[in-house]
């Protein structure tokens, strides 16, 4: 004979400051618990609720009907924890089905192609119950979940061939609300099964965040009376008549006892607590990297984020002294789907050229990509330009000249070399010399190339000049077509729309000298004073040297965290250029090129 069974997988969001949810089975019991507005030890709280729900139903020595006993054992648990308790549970006992709903969740059965809800509930306990049927199929939410996802996609995810599939349609809508949500739901299909001899279900025991004052009673009742009966039978078998020495040694025999039931006492319950703690937290980060794992290609930053929570879980639990099969399981699971979000490499910086090749005492104050082929390097303490050969590392003096002790930036506008001092520009002729070909108002923070023109960064904004065929320059305009909101500018870079970098880390966008929306996502550590920015037509991303933090973080022009190249030597570098057909980060440290492999 064959009786019917749940078959069931979860779909759960990452724990968040608002509270926990979580899904429990047991045998043909599945419940979706759901605690909200709990400050503090949520995970606990909420690991204690299903705990005392599975006590008492399971636990319960009565004639009571199935429906009933789960009734209560939802009722007592509400009354036990208090707060803001959701619970959804239903037990499948032969072909009867039994439902009880607390809070906003909702019951919902696909049978024979229809979809309909079967119970919802509200602040009391409602409950429901009937005769199930072979391949129905169950869906059972909180009141989040239900907020979140619409009815043709539960019609659709429940018309699945298999519960996993069921749960990998509705996953990813319960992530849309980017953290602020308690989204839980299972699904549960009645499948046909074996009949196999029941076991008497194992009761756990009270934990001790409920029950410290009854677990310390029971080590008093359980523990001196022995004692004593031990003392008693040795004292039976002396003489009546005791010394007030042997009396002082019975009484100290007693204390000592006392002392040593305190201690294993303590030692019990301190190991006690620590099993508790380490289970939440490889409960936290189960939860956390399932939801990591689902995220990884539909939202990165937030996978990102949650799998550093898993981490930090399984760290905490690691501390705790928990190193078994389930915490290896997990750390295994996390290194491998990890890297794939975070992306951070350790480089170490591999000497591309040293400029005292070129010049004795020579240093890179700043270079430039010219046509994809060679760098443009600027030495104002030399009052030098030199041009290096990427393919061939072929060195030469491009130009020298007084004019240049003051200059600050370089670029290339074709085969026409251009360099910027404070408020004036120079163009280095065929001859190796310096010329002024435009003065400027206001001091120059950075030059940059475009098209067939050249563009200033100020600390007042952005201004074109058109240059001709010959290297003349026109009158420089503003190019921002609105009030400048630049604050404090440090570098710009071009790809068609200008990107400004801020000295407090921010990072402006401007199309057509228009501003636009943009904004960082996903990055763990905030820039702090970055040096330099590089991006041009050719470049898929962003390149930002964040010095102080020792790295290059790479954005995504969507402002998408991409990636970061971590290394101490960048903590002394002062520009670079990126090249991503040749795969290759150049950075400008003193007197040496740097190159780094782009991964």
């Amino acid at each position: 004979m064959n009786q019917l069974g749940l078959q069931t997988a979860k779909v759960v969001t990452a724990l968040t400051d608002k509270g926990w949810s979580q899904i429990h089975t047991f045998g043909q019991l599945l419940a979706v618990v759901t605690l909200s507005q709990v400050e503090d030890q949520q995970a606990a709280l909420g690991k204690e609720a299903i705990t005392r729900l599975h006590e008492e139903y399971f636990g319960a020595q009565t004639t009571e009907s199935p429906l009933l006993k789960l009734k209560r054992a939802v009722t007592t648990v509400a009354a036990e924890v208090g707060g803001n308790l959701g619970v959804v549970a239903v037990v499948l006992v032969g072909q009867a089905l039994y439902l009880v709903v607390l809070g906003g969740g909702r019951v919902v059965l696909r049978r024979s192609g229809k979809t309909a809800i079967l119970l919802t509930g509200g602040d009391q306990v409602v409950t429901a119950s009937g005769f199930a049927h072979p391949r129905d199929c169950l869906l059972l939410g909180n009141g989040d979940f239900f907020h979140l996802v619409d009815g043709k996609s539960i019609s659709r995810a429940l018309a699945s061939e298999s519960v996993a599939e069921a749960a990998e349609i509705l996953a990813p809508l319960t992530h849309e609300s980017n953290g602020s949500s308690l989204a839980a739901a299972a699904v549960a299909r009645i499948e046909p099964q074996a009949l196999l001899p029941q076991e008497s279900p194992t009761v756990t025991k009270p934990k001790a965040a409920f029950r410290v004052k009854e677990l310390l009673t029971r080590l008093r009742r359980k523990i001196l009376p022995v004692s004593w009966r031990v003392f008693y039978l040795r004292l039976q078998a002396r003489p009546k008549q005791k010394s007030r020495q042997t009396l002082f040694t019975v009484a100290l025999g007693l204390l000592f006892l006392l002392g040593v039931s305190v201690f294993f006492g303590q030692q019990k319950l301190q190991k006690r607590q620590t099993a508790e703690t380490t289970t939440n937290l490889l409960q936290q980060a189960q939860t956390n990297l399932e939801a990591g794992e689902v995220l990884v290609t539909l939202n990165p930053a937030k996978a990102k984020e949650v799998l550093l929570q898993a981490q930090d879980d399984l760290n905490q639990a690691k501390v705790q002294g928990e190193t078994g099969e389930q915490w290896v399981a997990l750390t295994t699971r996390l290194a491998q789907i990890l890297p794939q979000v975070v992306r951070e490499h350790e480089v170490q910086l591999e000497l591309f050229f040293d400029l005292v090749l070129i010049k004795e005492g020579a240093v890179a104050t700043d270079a430039v990509l010219a046509d994809g082929r060679q760098l443009v390097v600027l030495d104002a303490g030399k009052q030098a330009v030199y041009q290096l050969d990427l393919a061939s590392r072929k060195q030469a003096l491009a130009a020298s000249g007084n004019d240049l002790v003051e200059a600050s930036q370089v670029a290339a506008l074709g085969e026409q070399i251009f360099v910027a001092t404070g408020k004036e520009i120079f163009k280095i002729t065929a001859a190796k010399k310096v010329a002024s070909v435009a003065k400027i108002a206001v001091g120059i923070k950075d030059l940059q190339s475009f098209g067939t023109n050249l563009y200033l960064l100020t600390g007042e904004g952005i201004e074109v000049l058109p240059a001709d065929a010959a290297g003349g320059l026109g009158e420089p305009r503003s190019w921002l077509q609105e009030a400048s909101p630049l604050s404090q500018p440090v570098a710009m870079a071009i790809d068609g729309s200008i990107w400004v970098l801020q000295t407090g880390g921010q990072i402006l966008k401007f199309t057509r000298g228009q501003k636009e929306i943009f904004g960082v996502a996903g990055l763990d550590k905030p820039l702090a004073e970055p040096k330099a920015i590089f991006t041009d037509e050719s470049q898929d991303n962003l390149y930002i040297l964040d010095q102080n933090n020792s790295r290059i973080v790479v954005l995504e022009k969507s402002g998408e965290y991409h990636g970061q190249y971590l290394g101490e030597g960048l903590k002394d570098a002062t520009g670079l250029v990126v090249s991503e057909e040749d795969g290759r980060i150049f950075v400008l440290s003193q007197n040496k090129i740097y190159s780094i492999g782009i991964e």
